[in-house]
């Protein structure tokens, strides 16, 4: 009964963490969408009546302002200048907030950018020689790592351990996949284990 309930709890709190920032997102772009409606108003009006006869249109375009804004933002992210003003909002702004750089980390993760994640995919072996599939977080240098052991089927709650290192191997795939098999209940967990015995 309390495995249960501490299952209960532990899914529930991580379907959380995954929709608020969804629900955020998409206020925030509901929001950004109706401001670029208003503002593409003058423009709309200079376009050929042909063009904005549809009722959907305005919203169409103002969608469109969006990506395009978004896009030339994506840009600047490149120019060193901005790259400089980025780290400086993420390391005193960001960061400071409880949670970010894991969840940071993570999602950098499961989106595929393995340069920017800090987690990596690995297997922890027990003392009975059972494996499991996890997320390694952090190596502490004398010995023992932290790990995080993901639940099925929501790779993104779980437990967290300290482990001798000597039991973890690091995979050769991205976290992404490793989420992929937790969300299938364990199907394909084979193709991503090493050729011949774990150590």
């Amino acid at each position: 009964m309390r495995r249960g309930w501490e299952f209960l709890k532990t899914t529930t709190v991580a379907g959380l963490f995954v929709l608020l920032p969804v629900v955020l997102i998409a206020k925030v772009l509901g929001e950004v969408v109706r401001f670029a409606h208003k503002a593409a108003g003058p423009i709309i009006k200079m376009l050929p009546k042909h063009i904005v006869a549809d009722s959907r249109f305005p919203t169409l375009f103002a969608v469109l302002v969006v990506l395009l804004t978004c896009f030339v933002a994506g840009l600047l992210t490149r120019l060193a200048l901005a790259r400089a003003i980025g780290r400086w909002i993420e390391r005193h702004l960001l960061q400071p907030i409880p949670g970010y750089r894991a969840i940071r980390s993570l999602a950098s993760g499961l989106s595929g950018s393995l340069e920017e994640s800090a987690f990596k995919a690995a297997v922890l072996t027990s003392p009975d020689g059972g494996s499991e599939l996890v997320y390694l977080i952090e190596d502490h240098g004398n010995g023992l790592a932290t790990v995080m052991i993901p639940s099925a089927p929501n790779p993104m709650g779980g437990a967290i351990k300290i482990v001798p290192r000597e039991r973890i191997q690091i995979l050769d795939v991205k976290i992404s996949r490793v989420a992929r098999v937790f969300s299938q209940l364990g199907v394909g967990a084979r193709d991503l284990l090493p050729k011949g015995k774990l150590r």
